[in-house]
């Protein structure tokens, strides 16, 4: 019998679009693209026209409104 620790696999990270962010955050898909543009909000390219939001940085996005 071998004995071996198991390592637990990173946390995945959660990926969404840019209609799913704008649900997520209850805003318009206009306010996050302004978002975008203004700088305030993190997005990630994955490809030419496709754009995704770790929903790790939505979170803190969140927060960082609310301490406002």
């Amino acid at each position: 019998m071998s004995s071996h620790s198991t390592v637990s696999d990173p946390p995945k990270t959660r990926w969404l679009s840019t209609s799913e962010a704008a649900a997520y955050l209850g805003v318009s898909v206009n306010s996050v693209r302004n978002y975008i543009a203004g700088g305030r909000l993190k997005v990630h390219r994955m490809g030419p026209k496709l754009l995704k939001f770790n929903v790790a940085e939505l979170d803190r996005f969140v927060e960082g409104r609310c301490k406002r």
